[in-house]
């Protein structure tokens, strides 16, 4: 067979060994001895918390609370409250002191006769830090 035609040549013992060339790399920035620092701004950070928070929940109860630094977010069922402080912060550039979730259960209603369910929910109420705030349309 021709698998050990090759193992019991008694030629070259030693397979020979590919060795990867190693390139050098330039650095395109002019001064080599500065860092290069990300600029970080307070711009709203569209792409950051897609799939955890949906959107602002604006109702009557929620609108008192921005006086106070407190903000209602719909968010997904299964978000917890690291993914949230971090899609927030980097969403609209502030800081979240504190989150608390509350999950809404489905409920029944009829019409006529019949049963229909309108859904559940789950919020985050988030707390800012002081002096910071968050500018919601309504």
């Amino acid at each position: 067979m021709a698998f050990f035609k090759n193992l019991l040549k008694k030629g070259n013992s030693e397979p020979p060994k590919n060795k990867p060339e190693v390139r050098e790399t330039k650095s395109r920035s002019k001064d080599p001895e500065a860092p290069a620092q990300a600029a970080v701004s307070p711009v709203l950070n569209y792409r950051a918390g897609i799939g955890v928070v949906i959107a602002p929940h604006v109702s009557e109860k929620t609108a008192g609370g921005s006086r106070r630094g407190t903000y209602t977010f719909r968010i997904e069922s299964m978000a917890n409250k690291l993914e949230v402080k971090r899609a927030v912060e980097n969403l609209y550039g502030v800081r979240v002191t504190s989150i608390r979730i509350v999950k809404a259960r489905p409920k029944t209603r009829r019409l006529g006769g019949r049963m229909g369910v309108v859904p559940g929910h789950t919020k985050a109420v988030v707390q800012l830090a002081a002096g910071q705030s968050i500018e919601i349309g309504v």
